[in-house]
């Protein structure tokens, strides 16, 4: 639906402006690369595109520490096949 230039998109009984919708989510990631949202409290929350994956909440320290915790299991597998060759 459009009106007077501007793109609405209808949800359930409520026009919506796309507009204020991509800025509201667009206001989370820095650089447009780094998700950085205080109030998401999930360890691995959906990329801007769900279809790329999930991407880390640099907001939230247990997000961080599950990614470093990640990268350091990874060293250690790598660590464990490099010296055993």
């Amino acid at each position: 639906m459009f009106c007077k230039g501007k793109k609405f998109v209808i949800l359930s009984p409520i026009l919506v402006n796309i507009k204020e919708i991509e800025n509201d989510h667009n206001k989370y990631w820095k650089w447009k690369i780094f998700y950085y949202n205080p109030e998401d409290k999930r360890l691995f929350p959906p990329k801007r595109n769900p279809a790329f994956g999930w991407t880390i909440n640099f907001a939230n320290w247990k997000s961080i520490f599950a990614f470093v915790l990640l990268l350091a299991f990874f060293a250690f597998i790598l660590g464990m096949i490099e010296s055993r060759s």
